[in-house]
């Protein structure tokens, strides 16, 4: 499951996300497009990612899917 690092959201299914990173060190955390205005006001910056890497649906490994 992912979880947006700002808003502890848990994303859907299907839903885009980005990677970015909050600190120096180079550890890079989720955070769903709503919030991404967010992150970019905080001076976070953002990973770049191939874009099958950017969704829940390509990773079961990051979501599944509940009955």
């Amino acid at each position: 499951m992912v979880t947006c690092a700002l808003c502890r959201r848990s994303m859907l299914l299907g839903e885009n996300f980005d990677h970015w990173r909050s600190d120096g060190s180079g550890t890079e955390v989720p955070v769903c497009r709503l919030c991404t205005p967010d992150a970019e006001k905080r001076g976070w910056a953002q990973v770049d990612r191939p874009p099958e890497r950017r969704t829940t649906l390509n990773g079961t490994r990051h979501a599944r899917k509940v009955a």
